[in-house]
């Protein structure tokens, strides 16, 4: 899969987690916890999505990953795995408190 995927399959899955973060936020009570994940390292579906997702909701604000996790899985606020890194397949996760 991860080798036929094209620019425009990153777009089209970006808008479609966009609009799944959407729907889910208002789903999550004040002090909740919404976590955001995927098995893709493209800045569209990772970084970037989170950042448009804080603009559009600034009532969440993001948490830094639990301790425990090992230190070449963490990406300042972020957990990501890298295959050279890591040995793993690629994956991106993102803690989405929100405030009120």
């Amino acid at each position: 899969m991860k080798l036929r995927r094209t620019p425009e399959d990153v777009d089209r899955l970006a808008q479609l987690q966009a609009r799944l973060l959407e729907s889910v936020q208002r789903y999550v009570r004040p002090g909740g916890l919404l976590v955001y994940a995927v098995c893709t390292l493209t800045p569209e579906e990772c970084d970037e999505q989170v950042q448009r997702f804080l603009a559009a909701f600034p009532q969440f604000r993001i948490e830094r990953p639990p301790a425990g996790f090992p230190a070449d899985c963490l990406d300042r606020d972020f957990l990501r795995t890298l295959p050279h890194r890591t040995g793993t397949d690629g994956f991106f996760a993102a803690r989405l408190r929100r405030t009120a």
